[in-house]
């Protein structure tokens, strides 16, 4: 079964915070996660085998390798999240 989640959020001190979002794609055997806010981090964790590792990346190459691993652009993700959970995308209406 394949599962997708968004988290978007803010953090650091009250007088100047700063923005982040997360996406998340899990399936049976991977939970692959992008992270977006001061930095960018790309992190693959395996869910059945104790001896995957997980795989950390970090700056430029790691929304490269969110595409890589899931097919999808951080856009399109954003477009199917929105879709399956009934959200216009454009006009953020429920339908």
């Amino acid at each position: 079964m394949l599962k997708m989640r968004m988290t978007i959020g803010d953090e650091g001190v009250s007088h100047d915070p700063y923005g982040w979002s997360e996406m998340v794609l899990e399936t049976d055997n991977v939970i692959l996660t992008l992270h977006a806010g001061l930095g960018v981090w790309f992190k693959v964790e395996g869910k059945c085998d104790p001896g995957f590792e997980h795989v950390l990346y970090e700056g430029d190459g790691a929304v490269q390798e969110w595409i890589d691993a899931t097919g999808l652009t951080p856009y399109q993700f954003h477009r199917a999240y929105h879709r399956v959970h009934g959200l216009n995308y454009a006009s953020g209406i429920l339908n």
